[in-house]
């Protein structure tokens, strides 16, 4: 785990400590593109909240369906 690049292990809080608990990588054996349906040689958009919930995954061509998401809680500004 030591080894992992900085991105997929973020450092946190005022000290910048690594929190074992925020590591991410993917399990040996499970393909997250498989598992979650994503082609690959197109890709994806991933909506991530502020408290790290995946809120959506998807396709690049969605427009349309991102809009109507962010359509729901975000304000028009003028």
């Amino acid at each position: 785990m030591h080894d992992l690049p900085d991105y997929l292990w973020p450092a946190k809080g005022k000290y910048g400590l690594r929190d074992y608990e925020k590591v991410f990588q993917a399990q040996n054996g499970n393909d997250i593109y498989d598992l979650r349906g994503i082609d690959r040689s197109s890709g994806c958009v991933v909506i991530v909240r502020p408290d790290q919930h995946i809120a959506s995954i998807l396709p690049l061509t969605a427009h349309e369906e991102l809009s109507k998401f962010f359509d729901v809680f975000m304000i028009e500004q003028t």
